[in-house]
């Protein structure tokens, strides 16, 4: 039977009907409505007249009717003119595309195309670029020309490939000139123009109409551009053939004129019939091709990205207008932007970063000479934050500029003042082309790099918020092309404020602040990052205000632990209120929230105070946070009562100096100074005296053994005495053993009228040891240069015999000495080296002293043997006068 193994055909046959078909609708229906993010704009030409956005659709029509309706026995040639990257090839794709015929699926499914109506052109479309050699150029067109031929008549094609290889022959035996002098107007026979005749009927027999497309003659050679030329003029000088050259003439003509080749462009005109101009497209039309580009990619799904491109792009001094002159600029700068702004986002101003981008397409060498030597050609600023182009001085200006210079060499543009302000102008613009050849700038293009340059680093960019490219961090950042890890991003810093918006009451108690955010941001070291986002804040969002001073209210709480600028916190917290003073609108009360929102629930007691105290104290400016006086007054006063009250419950360190930084913040507030320096005393009892005497005590520079009190005891207590008495009022039994150590240095110190600093060792089990420890490991002092002496006090009630010990010339030679008259005593302080102190005490200076002030001593006595002078037994002098030694600091231990 025929038909009995028919399904081993038929079903292998259904199964490939099917899945094909299924493939196609998938392909057709499915997958074409996935479309893949547009990111990237090539080069392509277009060649679907209904993807025009230049409005070519014009040109394009009249080019096709001219090219189907024009016949001439000889070629035609047609210029399509315009400045480089003007979209000629699209014109070209669009024009060849309106030519070709629509063949139904089957026509072509049997190769029909080839053989359609006579009315159907050849259509060729010849890139001479693409030829490596330029006997390759009239090779390769021949061939293209040939194939197209061969589905018409195979001897034509044949005939065609047999005169290509004999130009190719006489270009290379270099007797072109046979085929240059117009060829087919010859009268001499030759082999070659018998061809070209042949070749000429047979064209004529076949009906067909020729149009070659030539693109991009602008980027061949001066002797390629030559060769193109003769081709369309002599060599395939053939029968109803249309040429449609596209190309930036004035760019033709001056690579013809550099060898010499031409001398004008009257030389050009003779091988075009008709030209078409293609102008350069306006500004306006670029600007909004380059916004569609951009639209079309990722970028798009940026937050307000195309507010901010419009923003960017009306700015004045967005220099688009200078850099993007065609359509393949504007696809080039998109595809730049597209590819970086992703990495910096919201982090860099887009105006800026367009600039950048244009500066470092235009001049990539620069951009690394820009780089290492930024501190040279730019200059940072008193803040150390944003660069700037350094300016001209007055004086410099003048030896720069003076009245015999051209007005010419000063460039003013419309929206540029003169850019000679700056000094990078005169390296550029100077006769000597060192810099010049540096930076490898052609001279032309002088004027566009200082005007890139002024408005990149110059007055001309006006720093309107910390995305400025001026700043050092987001110049580095460009740079580099990357973020370092301690860099705040935007996204981080927007993350602050997300609950900005709500009302304050609905966000509980306490407010849900990013306290655990600011945190993070200090283990990444990015605060200090933080406080220069703030400098350049700009929202006159009131909320977004509050939020911002409630943040600076917590980075001022835990400004020690964060390891900030005190100062620059504070600067920033009076500049946001003021801001919020000035937006006050909904006319509440600024410093009632304040107080409510800041000062009770984000700070401490003791920085509350302290912040009071800096709000007095820039009064004048910061009109008392808008809080009465009165009650400004009354706040501080009873906010410093119940700071003291709370030091009272606790055991006080002997380190924390807090309640003097606190005092000394509040003491000038209102006129309570008096009030508050008795809260102060108030603190103190016989529990904690012995903290006091240590705080009071203050050390000798560079000493951990030379004491006295402090000019603060004097500031509380009136004076230095009312201290003294202060702490013996305080002594008890239980306090005895510490508190009499300080009364005996006081005591010292008050002979000495607070002169001099005092030599003192303490007791081992007393507090201010270990403050003398960390005083040398602060100080890091190996050897205590006071320890090296001893100061000795004698005490006398005999003005006379102190006097006359004081000027005696022979003491006062080899002893530093010292009188003084205390509680109607007398004394006398000798200081003595450590090495011979023992015996100086014992022996040489109390056995010098009587035998050159008190002559008639006995030396039979021998008041002062060591055992007297450490016992402290008194010498009398006569009758009740007597002279003893009252003090020995350090002490000397008895054998």
């Amino acid at each position: 039977m025929p038909f009995k193994y028919i399904h081993f055909i038929l079903i292998p046959l259904i199964v490939f009907i099917i899945s094909f078909s299924f493939r196609f609708l998938y392909d057709s229906f499915f997958l074409s409505k996935i479309k893949a993010p547009v990111n990237f704009s090539n080069d392509s030409a277009i060649d679907d007249i209904n993807e025009d956005e230049l409005d070519y659709d014009t040109i394009v029509n009249k080019l096709t009717d001219v090219l189907k309706n024009h016949n001439s026995e000889k070629s035609f040639t047609i210029g399509l003119v315009g400045p480089w990257g003007n979209g000629k090839s699209s014109i070209i794709k669009m024009v060849s595309s309106q030519l070709k015929p629509k063949i139904s699926f089957f026509k072509m499914m049997f190769n029909y195309l080839k053989f359609a109506d006579k009315d159907n052109p050849i259509i060729i479309n010849f890139l001479p670029y693409l030829n490596h050699k330029e006997e390759d150029i009239i090779s390769e067109f021949f061939t293209s020309l040939s194939k197209e031929l061969s589905y018409f008549n195979g001897k034509l094609a044949n005939q065609i490939l047999e005169y290509s290889k004999r130009l190719t022959n006489i270009y290379k035996e270099n007797q072109l000139v046979e085929f240059f002098e117009n060829v087919a107007s010859k009268s001499i026979e030759t082999p070659s123009k018998n061809l070209y005749d042949d070749i000429n009927i047979r064209l004529g027999e076949i009906g067909k109409k020729i149009i070659v497309f030539v693109d991009d003659l602008d980027r061949l050679s001066d002797s390629e551009i030559l060769e193109v030329l003769k081709l369309i003029r002599n060599t395939a000088d053939f029968n109803n053939t249309i040429f449609v050259v596209a190309m930036d003439k004035d760019y033709v003509v001056s690579r013809l004129k550099v060898n010499n080749e031409i001398l004008d462009s009257k030389f050009i005109d003779k091988f075009f019939q008709l030209e078409i101009l293609l102008p350069e497209l306006e500004t306006k039309t670029l600007g909004e091709y380059f916004i569609k580009l951009l639209l079309k990619s990722d970028l798009a799904s940026i937050s307000n990205f195309e507010d901010r491109l419009n923003f960017a792009l009306k700015n004045k001094y967005n220099l688009f207008d200078l850099y993007v002159k065609n359509l393949r600029d504007a696809k080039r700068i998109a595809n730049q932007i597209i590819f970086e702004y992703p990495f910096f986002e919201s982090e860099l101003d887009l105006k800026d970063f367009m600039n950048f981008t244009y500066f470092k397409l235009k001049f990539p060498k620069l951009i690394k000479i820009l780089n290492d030597n930024r501190n040279t050609l730019l200059k940072i600023d008193k803040t150390g934050q944003f660069y700037q182009l350094p300016m001209v001085k007055p004086s410099d200006k003048k030896k720069l500029f003076n009245t015999n210079q051209s007005k010419e060499t000063v460039i003013i543009i419309d929206k540029f003042q003169s850019l000679d302000k700056y000094k990078i102008y005169e390296e550029l613009k100077a006769e000597d082309l060192t810099v010049r050849d540096f930076i490898n700038v052609q001279k032309d293009d002088l004027d566009l790099l200082l005007k890139t340059l002024a408005c990149l680093f110059g007055e001309e960019n006006e720093i309107e918020n910390n995305h400025s490219i001026k700043f050092e961090n987001n110049f580095r950042k460009l740079m580099q092309q990357k973020f370092l890890t301690t860099d705040l991003l935007e996204s981080e810093y927007q993350l602050l404020f997300q609950n900005a918006d709500l009302p304050l009451n609905d966000l509980g108690t306490p407010y849900n602040l990013p306290y655990d955010l600011i945190n993070v941001l200090f283990e990444q070291h990015k605060l200090t990052e933080l406080l220069k986002r703030f400098d350049y804040f700009n929202s006159n969002s009131i909320p977004h205000v509050k939020w911002s001073i409630l943040i600076l209210g917590i980075l001022y709480e835990k400004r020690v632990d964060y390891q900030l600028n005190e100062i620059e916190v504070l600067r920033l917290l009076h500049s946001f209120v003021d801001k919020r003073i000035e937006l006050n609108a909904d006319n509440k009360g600024v410093g009632t929230w304040l107080l409510n929102n800041m000062f009770e629930e984000i700070l401490s007691l003791e920085n509350k105070l302290l912040l009071y105290g800096e709000i007095w104290h820039r009064r004048k400016d910061s009109h008392l946070w808008d809080i009465k006086r009165e009650y400004f007054v009354s706040l501080t006063l009873e906010a410093f009562k119940e700071y003291v009250a709370q030091f009272k419950e606790q055991k006080i360190n002997v380190d924390n100096y807090s309640i003097y930084n606190v005092y000394h913040s509040i003491k000038l507030v209102g006129g309570i100074e008096n009030e508050i320096k008795q809260i102060f005393i108030s603190l103190w009892n016989d529990e904690n005296i012995e903290v006091l005497c240590v705080q009071m005590t203050q050390f000798a520079p560079f000493s951990g053994s030379g004491f006295t009190i402090s000019d603060f005891a004097s500031e509380i207590f009136q004076n230095k005495l009312n201290f003294i008495n202060f702490v013996e009022g305080l002594r008890t039994e239980r306090n005895n053993i510490s508190i009499i150590q300080f009364l005996m240095l006081f005591n010292l110190c008050a002979i000495t009228d607070f002169s001099k600093y005092i030599l003192f060792k303490f007791r081992d089990d007393s507090m201010m040891i270990a403050r003398v420890t960390k005083e040398l490991e602060k100080n890091k002092l190996k050897k205590i240069n006071d320890a090296e002496k001893i100061q000795v006090f004698f005490e006398s009630n005999d003005e006379e015999i102190i006097n006359k010990i004081i000027v005696n010339e022979s003491l006062k030679s080899k002893y530093e000495m010292s009188a003084f008259l205390f509680k109607e005593k007398h004394y006398l302080l000798v200081v003595f080296d450590e090495v011979n102190a023992r015996h100086n005490i014992g022996l040489v200076f109390p056995q010098e002293m009587l035998r050159n002030v008190i002559p008639n001593t006995s030396w039979d006595q021998k008041p002062f043997t060591l055992s007297n002078v450490l016992n402290k037994k008194p010498f009398y002098i006569s009758g009740e006068k007597y002279i003893e030694v009252f003090s020995i600091q350090p002490p000397i231990p008895i054998a």
